[in-house]
């Protein structure tokens, strides 16, 4: 058979376009058979378009969409009262779009969260209703990390016209740069705001409340800006938590009720210490059960007691036995007499001198758990780097690179090992302060 022939069966099965030119072809004959007329000289009525009809479904389809976004919106671990400003913002839109509302507002925000689930959903609703409302203009979301800005002219790629949203994130990033460019990089992102804040929507992404306070500080005028629209994110309680994790892993295995238990049992101990976000610790719980097809165990919290004799099974080192001692009683004092006794705030950094072998990573393992153990510190975790974890091989990057690594050590210890290889005692001295 021709390959024409397979290819011409091919289209007629799937279009029908010969097929419904067929059809035509002898309905035309019939109706002039029956009418002695061309169907060109045959009047056909027209239909008339009610546009009542179409005005009620455009309605049905805003509030459906509505409908569907406040669902959305009530699904988002935020607080309440973001929840209610969200709801408010995308009613706004709907209400602008219908000549109810005559002004244009401009939803700059910030936006509290490190929950990368959170903030994708936030952004995605936000473009969505803007897109459909006709509030912002059809274009793309533009999202940037602050440790990847790297000039003042890296905006004009942030804030050009395929653009209706610019999203700024990890400002932990942005706040290690020196002074005189974040200065200069405020003051432009300014007027990039000033200028098209009908184009383009900019939202702020910050982990907590202080490094927005440390930006704010360097321009008031941003934090005018963005003082009306703050969406502040949560995170789930243990039972939400365990909810979660429960319904993933019974798509991929059973668990028997003694394992349930013990699900919540690990949930309810390391969730509430642990230092990653919600997502990432939860998709790493889930990779665990579902790969060794069992609960994992979690660290049992050591008693004093437990920790001092693990401290004493050190041979030597009877000074910094004792010194640990008396800073164990200066804390619990402290915690005490709530502060009642006048006593200075204890500085806690140390340093650690001795040869390679004698036990300093031991020992600051053990001050990890002692202040873990008093909730001086709220994990009980020990990041050891080294000198190449915090330089890096150019000029301006080894500042990002040392504020990664102290964002991971946060709420713990941070063990810098082979310190004296970075720079002079100087250094460490102002590092330390």
């Amino acid at each position: 058979m021709d390959k024409r022939d397979i290819l011409k069966n091919v289209y007629e099965d799937f279009f029908g376009v010969d097929k419904i030119a067929r059809e035509n072809e002898k309905l035309s004959e019939d109706i002039t058979k029956l009418t002695n007329k061309n169907i060109e000289e045959i009047d056909i009525p027209e239909i008339e378009l009610n546009h009542n009809i179409v005005e009620k479904q455009s309605e049905y389809d805003k509030n459906k969409f509505m409908e569907d976004i406040l669902v959305r919106i009530e699904n988002l671990c935020i607080e309440e009262n973001s929840k209610s400003l969200l709801k408010k913002i995308i009613e706004y839109m709907r209400k602008y779009s219908e000549n109810i509302e005559k002004t244009y507002i401009s939803f700059d925000m910030c936006l509290y969260t490190n929950n990368i689930e959170t903030e994708k959903e936030i952004i995605s609703i936000l473009e969505d209703s803007g897109s459909y409302f006709n509030y912002i203009k059809q274009g793309q979301a533009a999202i940037y990390s602050m440790y990847d800005v790297e000039k003042i002219e890296d905006l004009e790629n942030i804030y050009n016209e395929q653009n209706n949203m610019a999203i700024l994130k990890d400002f932990e990033g942005f706040n290690s740069k020196e002074q005189e460019f974040k200065t200069r990089f405020l003051h432009k992102l300014d007027e990039y705001i000033n200028k098209l804040s009908k184009d383009i929507l900019t939202i702020l992404v910050y982990k907590n409340e202080e490094q927005i306070k440390q930006v704010f500080e360097i321009n008031n005028e941003i934090k005018d800006k963005f003082s009306d629209f703050k969406i502040i994110g949560t995170t789930p309680d243990v039972q939400d938590v365990y909810q979660d994790v429960l319904n993933r892993v019974k798509n991929g295995m059973e668990l028997d009720d003694d394992m349930q238990v013990k699900l919540l049992d690990y949930i309810s101990v390391t969730y509430p210490n642990n230092s990653l976000a919600y997502p990432k610790y939860r998709d790493n719980l889930c990779e665990s059960i579902l790969f060794n097809k069992k609960i994992p165990e979690y660290e049992k919290e050591k008693t004093m007691e437990e920790i001092f004799a693990e401290l004493n099974e050190l041979v030597g080192l009877e000074k910094v036995k004792q010194m640990l001692k008396d800073l164990v009683n200066l804390i619990e004092l402290k915690k005490k007499t709530e502060d009642d006794l006048k006593i200075k705030n204890i500085n806690l950094h140390m340093v650690f001198l001795g040869n390679p072998g004698t036990g300093k990573t031991t020992v600051a393992r053990i001050v990890a758990e002692i202040l873990y153990n008093l909730k001086y510190i709220k994990q009980n975790k020990l990041i050891e780097v080294s000198s190449k974890d915090l330089v890096a091989e150019y000029v301006g990057q080894t500042a990002p690179k040392t504020m990664a690594v102290i964002e991971k050590a946060m709420g713990g210890v941070l063990f810098v090992d082979e310190a004296y290889s970075l720079a002079s005692r100087q250094w460490w001295g102002k590092f330390l302060q």
